[in-house]
C-alpha cells in the first residue's frame, strides 16, 4: 500500500493493531476451528463465535437480495459427530457426511455438500449452534 490509502487505514487501525498481527499472529490451530466460509448474499450473520468448542451463529435472511438463503460452515463434515440446534431446538446429527433430521420445526434446514455444512436459513432471525458430540 502507497500514498493516501494509509491514512484512512490508520485512523480505522486499533492501537498497535497492525503491529500486534504481525509480531503475533494468529496460532495455526485458529484456522483449524469450525467457521462459516461463505455466505449468500440474501443472509446477514450477526453473529458467529466459538464458545467452549460450540460455534454459534446468529442468522436472518433477506428477500430484497437475490440469494439462496444459505451459509456454508467448514471444518465439520467427516470430523465426527456434530449435534445441529436452532434456537437450542435439536434441528439434526451430522454424522461424518450423513445428515439425520430431527423433527421440529426447522427439519431439513441443515444439508452436508462435499465436508461442508450448509444450513439454510428461514426468513426470521435464527440461532444455529454446532456442537461436537465426544
Amino acid at each position: 500500500m502507497t500514498g493516501n490509502v494509509l491514512l484512512g487505514y490508520a485512523r480505522l487501525n486499533v492501537p498497535d493493531g497492525l503491529s500486534g498481527l504481525f509480531n503475533h499472529p494468529l496460532p495455526r490451530a485458529r484456522f483449524e476451528e469450525t467457521a462459516p466460509t461463505a455466505v449468500d448474499r440474501d443472509v446477514d450473520v450477526t453473529r458467529a463465535k466459538i464458545v467452549d468448542g460450540v460455534l454459534h451463529t446468529r442468522l436472518r435472511r433477506t428477500r430484497d437480495v437475490p440469494g439462496d438463503g444459505t451459509v456454508t460452515i467448514s471444518r465439520i463434515a467427516g470430523r465426527g459427530r456434530w449435534a445441529v440446534a436452532v434456537d437450542g431446538q435439536p434441528a439434526a446429527v451430522v454424522d461424518g457426511t450423513t445428515v439425520r433430521p430431527r423433527p421440529g420445526p426447522c427439519t431439513g434446514a441443515v444439508q452436508v455438500h462435499h465436508d461442508q455444512v450448509v444450513p439454510h436459513c428461514p426468513d426470521t432471525p435464527h440461532t444455529f449452534t454446532f456442537r461436537q458430540d465426544r
